[in-house]
């Protein structure tokens, strides 16, 4: 797609937000007490992106980096989190390294960015918290 002209950008997703088609899943994270609520502050929407995806989508990448080479198979699961989740236990880039667990997902993923928050419904609901993983 990147080669098409006109096209000034491009990158492979799952599902899109406002897309209202998005399955919020639970989480973990390393070193705290597991949640004793099961309500949505407890969980989290996992979406699989590739590599510019917040670039692609005005996404900032507010501390870290996004997802790159680095990031392919045989290397450590990696995970950018948005600001609305790392805001719940960590300050900005103090999330990095930090390691995170998703319900049906890989066994820990580690936090390399921080994405800036978005809605998954319509622009006026609140903000529900995202976990990204590379494709």
């Amino acid at each position: 797609m990147r080669t098409v002209p006109g096209v000034r950008a491009a990158a492979a997703a799952g599902t899109l937000p406002i897309g209202g088609r998005f399955n919020p899943d639970g989480y973990v994270v390393e070193g705290q007490a597991p949640p004793t609520t099961t309500g949505m502050e407890t969980q989290t929407v996992q979406l699989a992106v590739g590599p510019e995806y917040f670039h692609t989508l005005g996404i900032p990448v507010l501390y870290g980096r996004d997802f790159d080479a680095r990031d392919r198979a045989g290397a450590l699961p990696v995970t950018i989190v948005d600001e609305e989740l790392a805001s719940r236990y960590w300050r900005g880039a103090d999330a990095l390294g930090h390691r995170v667990r998703l319900t049906g997902g890989p066994p820990w993923l580690t936090h390399v960015g921080g994405g800036g928050s978005v809605r998954e419904a319509r622009a006026a609901d609140a903000a529900i918290t995202h976990a990204y993983l590379l494709f």
